[in-house]
């Protein structure tokens, strides 16, 4: 039997409202899911209050923030930033940086392989590129110094500013990079900090829990 025209449109619209009322749980859903916690971060907290994430396959921990978040961002790549990891697949990585908070901090750890004098030099050539006209970074304060930390040589450079990658009128910048050679990894680490916000005060406060994030940085046995 054909259906009129009528009814095979009322039949139509249904099938089109049916799909959509799918469509919308499943979106609702997804946004209840909590965020997945790493199976790498201890939930255990030291005296401090901060929690300490250990890292089985690159063979390392390091405590950061209790309020911070830590996760594998990809491979050789972990973060631990001030937002979630749902904020940072959804707006950092995106590049719609403007829908983080106003003010947030990440650092990056990465296994760069390259001897620590070569990728010192490309990382300061990196930054000076902001100091040319135009760029999204006026950089007003850039120096380097030598450090150790547990017997491992290596580098910290500080670099701050104002940034206007997310409004207009500018925010305040400040980015340290830590460089280690690490000789049981055959290789260096790098640790890169960016704290960003309209607040001065609380971006140094957050480049001085990073400073101390780095004295928790100790090799798995």
């Amino acid at each position: 039997m054909r259906l009129s025209k009528q009814a095979s449109n009322i039949i139509l619209i249904g099938l089109i409202v049916i799909f959509f009322l799918i469509v919308g749980l499943a979106v609702f859903l997804f946004w209840q899911i909590p965020e997945k916690i790493t199976s790498e971060e201890v939930a255990s907290e030291d005296s401090t209050g901060w929690k300490t994430y250990r890292s089985e396959e690159y063979g390392f921990e390091i405590e950061y923030p209790k309020s911070w978040h830590a996760y594998n961002a990809m491979e050789g790549l972990v973060v631990i930033s001030t937002f979630s990891r749902w904020e940072y697949d959804r707006y950092y990585r995106t590049m719609e940086i403007e829908k983080l908070e106003e003010s947030y901090g990440s650092i990056w750890i990465t296994f760069p392989d390259k001897p620590l004098e070569e990728f010192f030099e490309l990382t300061k050539k990196g930054i000076e590129v902001f100091e040319s006209p135009g760029s999204p970074l006026q950089i007003e304060e850039f120096y380097t110094e030598e450090i150790n930390i547990i017997e491992m040589k290596g580098y910290r450079i500080y670099y701050s500013g104002k940034s206007f990658m997310r409004f207009e009128e500018g925010e305040e910048s400040i980015n340290i990079v830590y460089l280690f050679s690490a000789e049981e990894k055959e290789g260096i680490i790098r640790f890169e900090g960016s704290f960003k916000g309209k607040d001065k005060e609380i971006c140094e406060e957050r480049a001085k829990d990073f400073d101390q994030m780095i004295s928790t940085f100790r090799f798995l046995e």
